[in-house]
């Protein structure tokens, strides 16, 4: 079968991910903090390039492929190679393994793209991860790519503060809680079919599979602090109604209006910050109820006076759109403003996005393929404790302490100098080992990897 041009081949492969392990290493081995950032940023690159060139490789060689999936192999978007591995895939891939290595691709997008700088267990999972992915479906040796953890003598040395973008965990799925009253007393209006249309849209998005909706209507008060707290959403979207004193209406026990207080709604969201990120009030007169809860929320959505169902419908599909394709916060909320102007309705004034204490332009949920993003803001700083053995100038790892610990089976240094060297005879040789014994025992990718 004739190779399609812009793939790699599988030396190349196996090198780019030996290459990445090399870059960790070296920055586990480093107390330079700004060496070790740049090796963490090579070695989250690397692997995360190597995972999607074995995606390709496996495809490209998949003999069911249809020929016109093989066709569009090079230039395929990863969520289209999700979908091939899915229906291709011995074995099939599992939604949670699609997930893992969504994330890990959003870790390589935020490293291009952003600047970030990953952190030291996100890049540790990803190599164990895609290690995985290569073994298990390119049939590659496990002692070429072997993750160990030797026993010995512990020390200690910091590795330094590393900065992460002000950005959301890209690893796992982002929880919309979707919550909705149209209580007997009030104008009817088409909340089912908003929450339908989001999702349609959200699903034909590049990045669909990292959003999840969980919907409640007909939500009454003392419903909303129990649905917060059990689904711990990173955005909370309300449709229904408000009235003129900026109160979001919602039902009591026999189905009729129930105004919020705004003070009491702003206080809620006061107690349960820590992991909602955005706030959509899609509701007539929520523009001052937004501003309340932007004083402990990122960002908040709100309307200036009434808005009519039709504008409400599109403003929100638009906007939950150009989030699944990877756009920021700032940017969804243009683009579903002018959705409305698109539409001829008059009201594309009355949206108003309210971030009196971040810059939305800089909160992404889903990073796009191809676009830049604004340069890097200050996050929050991870700082972890390497356990190492000193021995005749090198160095093992044994484990790191900090927040969200290493696994217990970290890789180790070998040989300071040595990352990766071409022999001469068409192999690669590796200054890591990834093996069980405490004895250093050189890698080798030879000639069965196509050099």
């Amino acid at each position: 079968m004739e190779p399609l041009p812009g793939i790699p081949d599988l030396s190349q492969t196996i090198r780019m991910f030996i290459q990445g392990c090399a870059s960790y290493e070296r920055a586990m081995n480093t107390h330079e903090k700004t060496e070790a950032q740049t090796a963490l940023q090579s070695a989250g690159r690397d692997v995360a390039d190597a995972m999607e060139w074995a995606l390709k490789i496996y495809l490209e060689n998949f003999p069911k492929l249809a020929p016109e999936d093989r066709r569009k192999l090079d230039k395929a978007y990863f969520s289209d190679l999700m979908d091939l591995m899915e229906k291709y895939g011995d074995p099939p891939l599992k939604r949670e393994t699609r997930i893992l290595l969504f994330g890990y691709r959003a870790m390589r997008n935020r490293i291009t793209h952003g600047r970030a700088i990953p952190p030291v267990e996100d890049v540790w999972n990803a190599i164990v991860g895609i290690r995985e992915i290569i073994i298990t479906y390119l049939h590659v040796e496990e002692g070429l790519l072997k993750v160990a953890h030797s026993p010995s003598e512990v020390g200690k040395v910091e590795a330094g503060p590393i900065q992460q973008r002000g950005s959301t965990d890209h690893s796992r799925v982002i929880k919309i809680l979707f919550l909705a009253a149209n209580p007997s007393d009030t104008a009817r209006l088409r909340l089912d079919q908003e929450v339908r249309d989001i999702d349609l849209a959200l699903r034909q998005t590049e990045f669909r599979h990292l959003f999840e909706i969980k919907q409640h209507l007909a939500v009454r008060v003392i419903d909303l602090q129990g649905y917060l707290l059990r689904y711990k959403p990173d955005i909370v979207h309300f449709s229904g109604h408000g009235d003129r004193s900026s109160q979001i209406i919602l039902e009591d026990n026999d189905g009729r209006s129930r105004p919020v207080p705004p003070d009491a709604l702003s206080n809620l969201f006061r107690e349960l910050k820590g992991y909602i990120r955005l706030v959509v009030l899609n509701a007539c007169y929520t523009e001052q109820q937004a501003r309340a809860i932007a004083q402990h929320i990122e960002c908040v959505v709100g309307m200036s006076g009434a808005i009519s169902d039709p504008a409400a419908i599109s403003f929100a599909v638009s906007f939950y759109q150009a989030l699944g394709f990877g756009t920021s916060i700032e940017t969804a909320f243009s683009l579903g403003c002018v959705e409305i102007n698109l539409e001829s309705l008059g009201e594309e004034n009355k949206p108003k996005l309210l971030t009196l204490n971040s810059n939305s332009g800089d909160i992404v949920f889903a990073l796009p393929k191809d676009e830049d993003l604004p340069g890097e803001s200050p996050g929050s700083e991870i700082k972890s404790d390497l356990k190492i053995k000193k021995q005749k100038g090198k160095l093992t790892i044994l484990d790191i302490e900090g927040p969200g610990t290493l696994q217990k089976s970290g890789a180790r240094k070998i040989d300071t100098t040595t990352d990766i060297e071409e022999t001469g005879e068409g192999s690669i040789t590796t200054g890591i080992h990834f093996g069980r014994s405490g004895q250093r025992n050189n890698s080798s990718a030879k000639d069965e990897f196509g050099n």
